[in-house]
């Protein structure tokens, strides 16, 4: 990767050790061991860092290395988030040696061998009364031991370091070998680290991805080295849940960190990378097909007898669905079971997507001791499959409005793969990046008398409501349609002409963090970002003499997504770009899907579909 040094990290301590996990490995068992995605136990990265860190000590190289403390803003109320120049990956367990009673026995050269799982067994703790001598009531913990008592565990992960920072490796080696115990419970034994086993070695050599010397737009497939939380959704209480979809914002920003990290600053690439788009990247099947894709919020549900009949509402304006005889449900009301049906009915692949696992965070304040209220779960996104093999990620790469010498840049910036993904700060690897096509100009979704009617479903979110304008959303919905067919080449006249005859959409606020660090409506308001969601689908008529001048502008919007519609109360200035909404069209959101086949396929009354409008 530009920019960094990759290092190969091992560490081997003697069992008993414990990383905590919540995922329990067995019945009886009170603490578990933290596992990676294919059932090995893990020494965290994060552990890992911080007690590198307090090892290194408060030398001057300390801020470069591991970053400043930050609480969220600085003294100037900067919310920009802030990097360190070193990025520890989980170490995974990959080799056992034989029981020694003595470390001092270790210091020759060990023979290693698999680990089985299954091969250990519990530990028992108890909390003694310090006056009567007896077992405290409640304190009885038993904790899942991996190996043997005396076994030795050799752990590897990943370091990597800053270009700038290439000769302070000595210093952090001679800090790894003042490491005393890693994991849980080190001060009565557990853990404890034999030195003179455990090394960081390298650089290692590593080569990009191969990338076309020609061409503007791309098909860009990722894997990532640990799992990665990203667009997290705060769910019961303390719980932030990552997403499997990465939004562009999130690539964009790490493609961002590796031109300023490698020096490459100018006014024609930073113009370069805002003028570029980068879309969602999603999961892939294993046949290489999109996963997570969401469904249309025309969809509707009934049953003849105990099967479920779906059928679609778009070219239905205003009517209702009788599905035999009784009322369909949409899918606000659908059960769990119904989505992987729909979805299979829509011909989309029925593959699981990557699985969330569960890690838990805390605050340790200055007695050593956990802070109160500030701990809590976050559930990062599997990078691995059940079978060990990496979970691909897929997103477009559209650099039309790049100048050919940024284009080359940006390409080969991005083929070495980019560091510090999210809050985990995975490091995302380029498995492949080819040249794609544009899509083509669309057709109407149904063709009546002399109107045709445009269903357009929405793939990512898109800013289309305004909070100061109308209260009705129906009414800012018409209106933003004229103004996003305007500014995607319509004449005024022609939009004037095209109306919005149904619509099926939900929203939401996007605010917290993002609303604190862009500040639209300025540094004194707080207020939040109004998102249309993923399976919107809005309905246009038009004339039909306007079928070529929409279908040009509809074909545009596939290409680059829908217009953001700005605030009109927002403190914008002259800058509408992503410095004050990070929700625009170079960045994935506004994402569009024309459905046709789909909504005429499953109108009722259509082959297969029965059932009755009223």
């Amino acid at each position: 990767m530009k920019g960094w040094f990759e290092y190969t990290l091992s560490l081997v301590v003697r069992a008993p050790v414990l990383t905590q996990g919540l995922e329990g490995a067995r019945v009886g068992l009170d603490a578990s061991f933290l596992r990676d995605e294919c059932g090995r136990p893990v020494l965290s990265g994060d552990q890992v860092k911080g007690l590198l860190r307090a090892a290194y000590g408060d030398g001057a190289g300390a801020s470069a290395i591991f970053g400043p403390a930050h609480s969220g803003e600085d003294e100037t109320g900067n919310r920009e988030p802030v990097r360190s120049g070193i990025n520890i990956s989980d170490c995974s367990l990959r080799q056992i040696g034989a029981p020694v009673a003595d470390p001092a026995d270790a210091v020759t050269k060990p023979v290693w061998g698999d680990w089985m799982d299954g091969a250990g067994s519990s530990r028992v703790r108890v909390a003694i009364d310090a006056e009567s001598g007896r077992a405290l009531d409640g304190h009885l913990q038993f904790a899942e031991n991996i190996a043997r008592s005396g076994t030795l565990l050799r752990f590897e992960g990943r370091i990597f370091l800053r270009d700038a920072l290439k000769n302070e490796i000595k210093n952090l080696g001679d800090a790894l070998q003042r490491i005393p115990a890693f994991g849980a419970f080190r001060s009565v034994g557990w853990g404890e680290h034999l030195t003179g086993l455990s090394e960081i070695a390298g650089p290692v050599a590593a080569s990009g991805a191969t990338y076309p010397q020609s061409g503007e737009v791309f098909q860009v497939e990722v894997s990532f080295d640990r799992p990665l939380l990203v667009g997290a959704g705060l769910g019961a209480g303390n719980v932030f849940t990552g997403s499997t979809i990465i939004p562009g914002t999130v690539i964009k920003g790490a493609l961002a960190a590796a031109l300023h990290a490698d020096g490459a600053v100018s006014e024609a690439l930073d113009a370069a990378l805002s003028a570029c788009r980068i879309s969602h990247a999603r999961p892939l099947s294993a046949n290489g097909e999109p996963l997570e894709r969401a469904l249309p919020l025309s969809l509707v549900k009934g049953y003849k007898g105990s099967e479920p009949v779906f059928a679609d509402m778009a070219l239905a304006p205003g009517k209702a669905a009788l599905i035999a005889g009784k009322a369909s449900d949409y899918l606000l009301d659908w059960k769990s079971d119904d989505f992987g049906k729909a979805i299979a009915k829509l011909g989309r692949p029925t593959d699981d997507g990557p699985r969330h696992l569960q890690r838990t965070r805390v605050k340790i304040g200055t007695e050593g001791v956990a802070e109160d209220k500030n701990l809590f779960v976050f559930e990062p996104v599997a990078s691995l499959r059940d079978d060990g093999s990496p979970w691909v990620w897929r997103f477009r790469l559209d650099l039309r409005d790049t100048d050919p010498e940024s284009r080359k840049k940006l390409l080969s910036t991005l083929a070495d793969g980019l560091a510090g993904v999210g809050k985990t700060d995975a490091v995302m690897q380029v498995r492949s990046i080819r040249s794609a096509e544009l899509a083509a100009a669309p057709i109407p979704s149904l063709s009546e008398a002399d109107t045709d009617l445009w269903a357009i479903t929405l793939e990512t979110s898109a800013m289309m409501l305004d909070p100061d304008d109308d209260p009705d959303a129906q009414v800012q919905y018409a209106a933003y349609w004229v103004f996003a067919l305007e500014t995607l080449g319509l004449l005024e006249t022609d939009a004037s002409q095209v109306k919005l005859v149904n619509l099926f959409a939900t929203d939401y606020l996007a605010g917290g963090y993002v609303a604190l660090r862009y500040q639209p409506y300025g540094a004194e308001n707080y207020r939040p970002f109004w998102m249309t969601s993923p399976g919107s689908v809005f309905v246009l008529s038009a004339p039909k003499e306007l079928r070529s001048q929409i279908a040009t502008a509809l074909q545009t919007a596939l290409h680059q997504g829908l217009p953001v519609r700005w605030p009109v109360k927002a403190e914008l200035g002259k800058k509408q770009d992503w410095q004050v909404c990070p929700f625009i069209p170079q960045h994935g959101f506004g994402e569009i899907s024309l459905l046709g086949k789909v909504h005429e396929e499953l109108r009722l009354g259509a082959d297969g579909v029965g059932g009755e409008l009223v």
